[in-house]
């Protein structure tokens, strides 16, 4: 009798046990804020942690201040005369194992699963954060502006590109900051973990370019402040004679780079801000009829018209280094 009333308790114990684990209010081992939907990102949008070589959707990064976020965009362009596309999933490499190095979280804006599955490969053994955004080539926000030049362009150092190639490229190239600025500003509010600073880096960017890009970034310190966007000053030996960009179509020296662009949530808000006011001028004046994003920087960094009065305050540009002081244009 003992030992029957002994086994029953014992199994009543047990099944009180289970019912309690599986009971909503159970605690559990916190991993991390569960992801909230994609809102008003354009296109669909994952966070993805890495760890032990699997992949699950589920886990964000922990609740963290301060550090650097940054963005990577590529576009896999059909008949791209200027690079093929083996080239740029090689240097994506190149540049998310920077990424990796610097324990950065990065976010990968593309349309390319191929993309997707390179910077994944690179991520694979760290326990950092790689977020997709999917959005495709036709879904970038600069559609009629980009295909607004004249289909003869050539690149503005003067290299010919086959008919209408531009305006392909300007699609990609003009949206640079807006991905850069959109992914900083919704960013806070899908994850618990804000970086101090954001910063876009080319995925064709060498190893080189890089590397220096972080040292210059390591040497500042400090990040950029609310108004402030740091990028490379073109060096001596890469500017030329305004009438020689785009052989004569636009006629402005072109004096900083955009292979990074380094910022904060406010300064990259700024610079969107300008970027698009003076990107609409430009378009609407006689003028430019080849233009690319380096384009509109320069307009906006020497005031020049038909960006002398823009309404939008524009940040200040100071320099990092990119390119070797040496650089040449070839």
């Amino acid at each position: 009798m003992k030992d029957t009333r002994e086994r029953l308790l014992l199994l009543a114990f047990c099944a009180l046990t289970y019912l309690w684990v599986q009971s909503p209010g159970a605690t559990e081992p916190e991993i991390a804020s569960r992801p909230s939907s994609p809102g008003h990102l354009p296109g669909p949008s994952t966070t993805r942690r890495f760890q032990d070589s699997t992949i699950d959707p589920v886990r964000q990064p922990k609740p963290c201040t301060g550090g650097v976020g940054a963005v990577i965009g590529l576009w896999i362009l059909k008949g791209n005369k200027k690079h093929k596309p083996a080239f740029f999933l090689k240097r994506l490499v190149t540049v998310v194992r920077g990424m990796v190095s610097q324990r950065w979280n990065l976010t990968l804006v593309t349309d390319s699963d191929t993309a997707v599955n390179t910077a994944t490969n690179a991520y694979q053994q760290s326990t950092l954060s790689l977020r997709v955004r999917k959005i495709l080539l036709n879904e970038l926000p600069y559609q009629k502006q980009a295909q607004s030049v004249d289909s003869a362009c050539p690149t503005k150092y003067g290299k010919q590109l086959p008919k209408g190639s531009l305006a392909t490229l300007d699609k990609v190239w003009l949206s640079k900051v807006w991905a850069l600025s959109s992914t900083a500003s919704e960013y806070g509010d899908r994850t618990s973990c804000m970086p101090a600073s954001w910063v876009w880096f080319d995925a064709g960017l060498n190893s080189d370019e890089v590397r220096r890009a972080i040292k210059s970034m390591q040497t500042i310190k400090s990040p950029p402040n609310g108004s402030e966007i740091r990028l490379q000053f073109y060096p001596a030996g890469m500017r030329k004679p305004p009438l020689e960009y785009f052989k004569g179509r636009c006629p402005v020296e072109h004096t900083l780079n955009a292979k990074v662009i380094w910022a904060t949530r406010e300064s990259a808000s700024l610079l969107l801000s300008a970027f698009n006011e003076c990107l609409d001028k430009i378009t609407q004046t006689t003028t430019c009829t080849c233009w690319d994003e380096e384009t509109v920087l320069a307009h906006i960094h020497q005031r020049r018209a038909p960006c002398h009065n823009l309404k939008s305050n524009a940040p200040t540009f100071t320099h990092i280094d990119v390119y070797d002081k040496s650089k040449r244009v070839r």
